[in-house]
């Protein structure tokens, strides 16, 4: 059943609220969510990515993508955006059930899932995200360093010696880089010398 619209007006309030760096209403907040997805879709690699011209319209319906992108290798990504606070399992199945094969689903709401639904959830191609950590790209801020998937830690270093971190983390979300996966970030000291340093991610009850 799709979500009335007093509980639409009240996820845009919620919007509002989320992050004290933006200013402005739930439909602001909500544009820009709608922007950092765009780019984040782009920066997995889509090709061609399509904004829902009447985003509130698909937001009610519930069973729409604000946002879809397509990759060269014939993969896609579809972006929702649930009004509920959580998302619940009835939800999430529903969107598995209609997702074609090599389609991968990320939800976007204001408190992410219920713990059952996560639990069902977390080998399927499907992701959730918060709201507040989507209303502004993070990738985007000079302070934070660039991360880059590579296949090994540098010579002499094993893997189980890296510093961690979580796969919950808002910019290994944004890249949906997997558990396992090794980061490469550069930081910059004294102005000009990058410094490489490495991460690999691991599961959230790491």
């Amino acid at each position: 059943m799709p979500p009335t619209s007093t509980t639409s007006e009240q996820f845009l309030q919620g919007l509002g609220s989320i992050h004290e760096s933006v200013r402005g209403d739930g439909r602001t907040t909500l544009k820009r969510i709608l922007n950092t997805c765009e780019e984040m879709l782009r920066d997995r690699k889509c090709t061609e990515v399509h904004v829902e011209h009447n985003v509130l319209d698909a937001i009610e319906q519930g069973n729409r993508p604000v946002i879809y992108g397509t990759c060269a290798d014939g993969s896609a990504t579809s972006v929702y955006i649930h009004v509920e606070e959580k998302v619940g399992i009835k939800f999430a199945r529903a969107l598995l059930e209609a997702a074609r094969e090599n389609e991968s689903i990320v939800i976007v709401s204001l408190e992410g899932p219920t713990p059952f639904t996560r639990k069902e959830c977390d080998d399927k191609k499907i992701q959730f995200m918060n709201a507040k950590d989507v209303c502004v790209n993070k990738t985007r801020h000079f302070l934070v360093p660039k991360h880059e998937k590579v296949e090994s830690p540098p010579d002499g270093v094993l893997v189980c010696d890296l510093p961690k971190i979580s796969e919950m983390d808002p910019i290994v979300q944004y890249y949906n880089f997997e558990v396992g996966s090794i980061l490469k970030m550069m930081r910059t000291f004294g102005g000009h010398e990058k410094i490489p340093y490495y991460r690999v991610v691991t599961a959230a009850s790491s």
